[in-house]
C-alpha cells in the first residue's frame, strides 16, 4: 500500500463518485483505515503511514451527533503535523474556515 497513491489518487477518485451518486456540491475525504487481517497479523505498515488494521465485522460510522460537527470544524484548522492530509494540503485547511459555524 502506497500512502501517497492513496491520499492523491483514491481520495479525489473516491470524491467523485460520492459526488456524482449524492448530488453533493462538496465533498470532503480527509482519513482512512487499511484493513487486512493477513496484513494486520504480519504487522505490516502502510508505506509513508500507519499500520495495517483488522478488518471490521460490521458497517459502523465512527462519528457521533457530537464528534462529526468537532471534526468539520478541526478540518477548517491547519493541518497538525501528524495529519493524514497534511502531505497534500500542507498548511492548508481542508474546508474553508468561513463555511464552518
Amino acid at each position: 500500500f502506497d500512502e501517497d497513491r492513496i491520499l492523491k489518487e483514491y481520495y479525489p477518485a473516491c470524491c467523485a463518485i460520492v459526488r456524482q451518486v449524492t448530488g453533493a456540491k462538496e465533498v470532503f475525504a480527509f482519513d482512512h483505515n487499511l484493513r487486512s487481517k493477513r496484513l494486520s497479523d504480519a504487522k505490516e505498515k502502510v508505506r509513508g503511514g500507519s499500520a495495517v488494521q483488522g478488518p471490521a465485522f460490521v458497517v459502523h460510522n465512527d462519528y457521533t451527533s457530537t464528534s462529526a460537527p468537532r471534526r468539520v470544524r478541526d478540518l477548517a484548522k491547519t493541518p497538525k503535523v501528524n495529519d493524514t492530509l497534511r502531505k497534500v494540503l500542507g498548511d492548508k485547511p481542508l474546508v474553508d474556515p468561513a463555511v464552518v459555524e
